[in-house]
């Protein structure tokens, strides 16, 4: 299937997520099926919700996945049918960035049942701590999740259970937050237009923290204002910006003459890298 609206695969540390995972019947996502989403819904680093949900296959389980996951048909003859779920789950995720390990499969899996089932596909931006582990823990031989809770010392009794697998990942990224998070990543300016400039910033951005475009800004002879006032020369809108107070304050400028330039955070990732 041509997943176009899929969302980004990002690789930095964020504060607001929903961590995820799901039990299928197999491994294609055309031909099996989704029989459990477990979702946790993170901010400021902190659990603030949970979502859990089994769905009725139109198959038969095998005792094969049964014997994997734990979840019988018994378990699942009175659940809700995918299409359902899947719309709970989407209105649970919201905008957020997801989290999950190996997620590529998970989203796959969902953004393909979104589309089988008529409903807008799964397009939001996504971190995988498979592809983090890789990059922080190079001297590990194996990036499984039970490898990832082991050395993180975290409780994995019942794997293969979706809400349980997704609070060993948000332990597992916590752990690689607190460990590598609070280590501020050096930004190369590729295009200078810091220098004297007044920069406002304005929603939540995902490539990069807050704290790590203020502190290229600074470094580089820019100035940071909270608010925008007609001293701004630029204001950066994040995701969920493009409504706020600032975004409202900087057009009115604008329509009375000032020089204010509104930048995405696209536009501004084209003049920084690491």
């Amino acid at each position: 299937m041509n997943r176009i609206y899929k969302g980004d695969s990002l690789t930095g540390f964020v504060k607001d997520y929903v961590v995820f995972d799901i039990e299928t019947t197999g491994l294609d996502s055309i031909h099996n099926e989704i029989i459990e989403i477990g979702a946790i819904k993170v901010v400021d680093n902190e659990i603030v919700d949970t979502f859990q949900s089994f769905i009725k296959p139109k198959h038969r389980i095998s005792s094969f996945i049964t014997n994997l996951t734990g979840i019988s048909n018994d378990m699942v003859k009175d659940a809700l049918d995918v299409r359902e779920v899947l719309m709970l789950f989407k209105e649970f995720v919201g905008d957020d960035i997801l989290i999950g390990h190996n997620v590529n499969f998970d989203i796959n899996f969902v953004y393909d049942h979104l589309i089988l089932n008529n409903l807008y596909p799964l397009d939001n931006n996504y971190i995988d701590t498979l592809r983090l582990s890789r990059k922080y823990n190079k001297k590990l031989s194996h990036h499984r999740l039970s490898d990832l809770a082991t050395i993180y010392h975290i409780d994995n009794n019942n794997a293969h259970r979706a809400l349980n697998d997704a609070y060993t990942t948000y332990y597992v990224y916590k752990h690689m937050y607190d460990l590598y998070a609070t280590k501020p990543r050096k930004l190369k300016v590729l295009d200078n237009i810091f220098e004297n400039k007044c920069f406002t910033i304005s929603g939540r951005l995902h490539k990069y923290t807050k704290e790590e475009i203020e502190t290229m800004i600074l470094e580089n002879n820019g100035i940071i204002d909270e608010d925008i006032t007609i001293s701004t020369n630029y204001l950066i809108v994040g995701s969920n910006g493009n409504n706020s107070t600032k975004m409202i304050i900087a057009k009115e400028l604008i329509r009375l003459g000032y020089n204010i330039q509104i930048i995405t955070e696209e536009e501004l990732n084209k003049k920084i890298s690491l």
